[in-house]
């Protein structure tokens, strides 16, 4: 299994933070974002690289993953802020097999012991919240989630999507 990991944004609300530090390296409770983020993917038995997209202060980020994880990681440059898709796509020439696509710029837990069982192409995860509004949204019928929607004008769905996704076999994705 392998992490595709998307930390290429400006961070434009966070400024001025990050005007010197990529967002995913702003520390939270004494540690930068992204620890958090690869300390989960790292518990993952499975789990054997990261593929991390960089952006802004890529090489920032770059050296930091170096000097803390063992776990081998190939960085890829997004060069246009064109959105998530583009950013997965340019990890295409190495993820072939299951995958963790998760944005590297928020704090979250997830339990993944039950991924080896999990029998559909790919899982959204996601979080009820109270105000939606400013989020993407899944909107779910018999436990698929049939569409999403970002940032809905009007409350369709309370299910935030999450900013992380497992996907079974990421050459149907490309």
């Amino acid at each position: 299994m392998k992490s595709i990991v998307l930390v290429a944004g400006l961070g434009t609300r966070m400024r001025p933070h990050t005007f010197t530090t990529p967002k995913p390296l702003l520390p939270v409770a004494g540690h930068p974002i992204l620890k958090y983020i690869l300390d989960m993917l790292a518990a993952i038995p499975q789990m054997e690289e990261f593929d991390i997209v960089v952006g802004h202060f890529g090489d920032q980020i770059q050296a930091w993953v170096e000097a803390h994880y063992k776990i081998p990681a190939r960085f890829f440059l997004q060069q246009n802020f064109d959105g998530q898709a583009p950013a997965v796509a340019l990890t295409r020439p190495t993820v072939r097999g299951d995958a963790i696509i998760i944005f590297g710029d928020g704090i979250l837990q997830a339990d993944f012991s039950g991924l080896a069982d999990f029998r559909a192409d790919a899982l959204a995860f996601v979080k009820a919240v109270d105000d939606p509004s400013r989020l993407g949204v899944a909107l779910v019928e018999n436990d698929f989630v049939t569409r999403l929607i970002e940032k809905p004008a009007t409350p369709v769905s309370k299910l935030a999507l999450a900013g992380m996704y497992y996907v079974r076999e990421m050459k149907k994705m490309y």
